[in-house]
């Protein structure tokens, strides 16, 4: 089974790094292509970061299946990061990035930010769950119709 990581190589490109620029971001020689081993540390690295904030609101939906859009874009800006960080190559603008997808997490963590995957279903050894809470409960006396109140 293939890794599961919560970006692909064109979401870190999306970041703004140029093919060129990632090939040497991961090789240390003047290699032509995207070293796969160090971009999936890189990936890696991201992911179990975004796990560590994230388990604390979603511990029974880590890893991430199918990757919400928000976590995507988080894990292709650490893993940019990550990167630049092999490199040494930290300045105060990749700092900021990291600072701030850093801030998200705490917010996802402390449930300020709301994920669209707590709205999927959960199976777990083949029990269904629902991410529902107390507050999605709508009660009406016009829904309990033939009841008597």
């Amino acid at each position: 089974m293939a890794d599961l990581f919560y970006c692909d190589l064109q979401d870190v490109l999306n970041t703004g790094l140029t093919n060129p620029l990632l090939i040497q971001l991961t090789n240390d020689t003047k290699a032509e292509e995207v070293n796969e081993e160090c971009f999936d540390g890189c990936r890696k690295a991201a992911m179990e970061l975004i796990n560590s904030f994230a388990m604390a609101a979603y511990s029974g939906r880590i890893p991430f299946n199918p990757v919400p859009e928000t976590v995507r874009t988080i894990a292709a800006s650490l893993t940019k990061y990550f990167l630049y960080q092999r490199k040494n190559g930290v300045d105060d603008k990749i700092q900021k990035l990291y600072d701030s997808q850093v801030g998200l997490l705490k917010m996802i963590a402390n449930g300020t930010i709301k994920l669209l995957a707590e709205a999927q279903q959960v199976t777990q050894d083949g029990i269904s769950f629902t991410a529902k809470s107390p507050e999605d409960r709508v009660s009406h006396p016009d829904n309990l119709t033939g009841y008597i109140l």
